[in-house]
């Protein structure tokens, strides 16, 4: 099973180093310590000249939790529909 990542900062390109260590500490806080090794292996691999990395890393990242982005007007509005229907339901 996946854990919960919820990214609420818009991270600049070369915050993908950030990224990872965000999933990598969510990953061991599950108990998935050999994910956290996996997706830390595989990031590290990628071509980190290439302009695309920060987009590699997103992909990766989401491989490995099930992420919310805050970060886009959409994933906001669906985030806060999902909170209101959570409080709503207590």
């Amino acid at each position: 099973m996946k854990p919960v990542l919820v990214i609420e900062l818009i991270m600049p390109e070369g915050s993908a180093f950030a990224l990872v260590a965000n999933a990598r500490f969510c990953l061991e806080r599950a108990g998935q310590v050999e994910k956290s090794t996996e997706l830390g292996q595989r990031f590290y691999a990628l071509d980190e000249n290439t302009a695309h990395m920060y987009d590699d890393a997103k992909r990766l990242v989401e491989e490995y939790c099930d992420v919310t982005w805050l970060n886009t007007p959409e994933k906001v509005r669906e985030f806060n529909a999902r909170e209101a229907l959570a409080k709503s339901e207590q």
